[in-house]
């Protein structure tokens, strides 16, 4: 595995989970990063998922049950209070609404395996960036553009950031197909320029949108930015992996490896846990303390007992 993806992994978690503390910080503004650390954790998961080794039911059926079963776990309790088990089964366990990028990932998977099992070259490649660029303008003329809908509501339910989503998951698999060549190309120092650019833009774009809300028709902007903002910085690391590796053994790229293997879990207990801490009342910076401490602990109980049920399904599997 590539030292610089358990960093992006980290980066995007805490970006993640950052977005979600707005009811535990003084100033709500302050949780922000979400769009930025869900379009990562899309282009990380493109990246690492090139190339499959196994059939499609094999490959789908394992990205499931790594999917599902912390989710399940986690969730139980909703389904022993639930009045409506069929409702509850379905829309927080089959079809999570709370966990949007569930839903998404389900239904990427097949796609993307199709796409990047056959031949997947620069023309097939830049082939599909057309068709999803033609789908999102499509839609994006459809809506109504008088609130916040890029990374809420698309249209029929659907999130409007699966395509984008979708974009930077095929991105990431065809960095990976390249990836030598590209840990090449971006060598030199401009790449960090514009990662700092776009970086900036995003934040400004975003923060006049905010008090400007004629801007809000040019949401599309956002979505442009923020995709350069992460991808710019996904080269940027690329490009440093030689630096980074040196480091693989040293205390700081553990903390970074840590946080990057619980990715899922991190973001399935995160949630629950920070209502509960709401409920407490404690004052700033302490309940921030305390809701990430509990969220860390959660996730590490979480992902061991989740990976002893998977171990054991695996195994029931082959024998």
């Amino acid at each position: 595995m590539f030292t610089f993806i358990s960093i992006l992994r980290a980066v995007a978690t805490m970006l993640i989970t950052n977005s979600h503390f707005g009811s535990l910080y003084p100033i709500p503004d302050l949780a922000t990063g979400g769009a930025l650390g869900n379009s990562l954790f899309f282009l990380v998961s493109g990246f690492c998922l090139y190339k499959p080794k196994t059939d499609f039911k094999s490959w789908y059926l394992k990205r499931l049950i790594r999917l599902y079963t912390p989710l399940i776990l986690f969730n139980l309790y909703v389904l022993l209070k639930t009045e409506n088990v069929f409702k509850t089964l379905l829309f927080d366990f089959i079809f999570p609404q709370r966990y949007w990028f569930v839903c998404a990932l389900i239904v990427m998977y097949p796609i993307l395996y199709y796409i990047i099992m056959h031949k997947f070259e620069r023309k097939q490649f830049l082939i599909c960036t057309a068709i999803l660029c033609v789908l999102y303008a499509s839609i994006y003329f459809m809506l109504d553009k008088q609130s916040y809908v890029v990374e809420t509501i698309g249209i029929y339910g659907i999130r409007f950031s699966y395509i984008f989503s979708f974009f930077l998951m095929l991105l990431g698999a065809y960095l990976r197909k390249n990836v030598n060549k590209f840990i090449e190309l971006v060598q030199d120092k401009k790449i960090a320029y514009w990662f700092v650019l776009n970086f900036v833009c995003y934040y400004i774009f975003l923060v006049t949108m905010q008090k400007f809300k004629f801007l809000l028709k040019l949401q599309f902007v956002e979505t442009l930015l923020c995709i350069g903002t992460v991808v710019t910085f996904f080269l940027l690391l690329i490009g440093m992996e030689k630096y980074l590796s040196k480091y693989k053994n040293k205390p700081i790229f553990k903390v970074f490896e840590f946080l990057g293997s619980l990715t899922l879990e991190i973001y399935i207990v995160q949630f629950v846990l920070i209502d509960l801490i709401n409920n407490l009342k404690l004052v700033f910076p302490l309940n921030c303390i305390v809701a990430l401490s509990a969220i860390l602990v959660a996730a590490v109980i979480l992902n061991k007992v989740s990976t002893k049920v998977i171990k054991l399904i695996f195994k029931k599997e082959k024998q």
